[in-house]
């Protein structure tokens, strides 16, 4: 690994490649996403100033800083008072809403069990005749498996109509 050639690629950095390498672990998926991209952006400008293979790792490295570098001195001038561009601010608040915004769907694990160990015996009582009410006193009597009338009957209407939101 050539030392010099990377550090001269990140002299234009205000912080420290550790610090800022610390920084970008603590943010959200959102910030290493929009860092990754900056790298490749700046990574493919400086491949076109035909750079040497040999040197492409520390290119790579050095850009992966650059482009942090960027990233958290737009966030510190945002939580600054100094002044910034008002598209680069719509920008990075773009980025941190999506990473508010996205929540992976939880698995209910109650709704899971409910339809894997008790759906076929729950569709052959009803088939039986017996009310919803009656299933549920079933599985809680012979299971020791509680769970409401309104649960059961709200997840089996909803399989039923094959809008199973969540399906486990």
């Amino acid at each position: 690994m050539d030392i010099d050639y990377f550090s001269q690629h990140i002299s234009t950095c205000k912080q420290n490649p550790a610090t800022l390498l610390r920084w970008l672990a603590g943010q959200g998926s959102a910030h290493l996403i929009e860092a990754s991209r900056l790298q490749l952006d700046l990574l493919n400008k400086e491949r076109a100033r035909q750079v040497s293979p040999e040197h492409l790792s520390e290119l790579a490295a050095s850009c992966l800083i650059r482009a942090i570098d960027m990233l958290y001195s737009t966030d510190s001038k945002l939580h600054g008072k100094q002044k910034i561009d008002p598209d680069l601010e719509r920008k990075v608040n773009q980025i941190r809403l999506t990473g508010i915004k996205y929540k992976p769907p939880k698995r209910s694990r109650k709704k899971q069990k409910l339809v894997v160990h008790f759906g076929a015996l729950i569709k052959q009582l009803r088939e039986e005749g017996l009310s919803w009410q009656d299933v549920a006193r079933y599985l809680h009597k012979y299971h020791r498996y509680k769970v409401s009338v309104g649960y059961i009957q709200r997840l089996f209407s909803e399989i039923k109509k094959g809008t199973g939101k969540n399906d486990a």
